[in-house]
């Protein structure tokens, strides 16, 4: 488990950074950002941003635990915005 990209190896990093360039390559040309299937609640497996990656690691601060985190994707809207859930 990378615990959504907190201890992700460097290797599996580089790994995963290659996979996301082959998906970004087979779709170079096309307008998959703009396709609205991709409008729906998403949950976040893994990610680099350092902003949920920042909270993930230190909810005990706040004297809580991170929960579930989710991506929510309007395409119509132009909006993206994370969530990340307390239990």
């Amino acid at each position: 488990t990378t615990e959504r990209g907190l201890s992700t190896s460097a290797a599996a990093a580089a790994e995963i950074a290659a996979c996301v360039e082959l998906l970004s390559a087979a779709g170079r040309g096309a307008a998959t950002a703009s396709h609205a299937v991709l409008s729906a609640t998403w949950r976040m497996v893994w990610t680099t941003e350092k902003e949920t990656l920042f909270i993930v690691k230190n909810a005990g601060l706040f004297g809580t635990r991170a929960g579930e985190v989710y991506q929510v994707i309007d395409v119509e809207e132009g909006r993206l915005q994370n969530v990340i859930t307390f239990p």
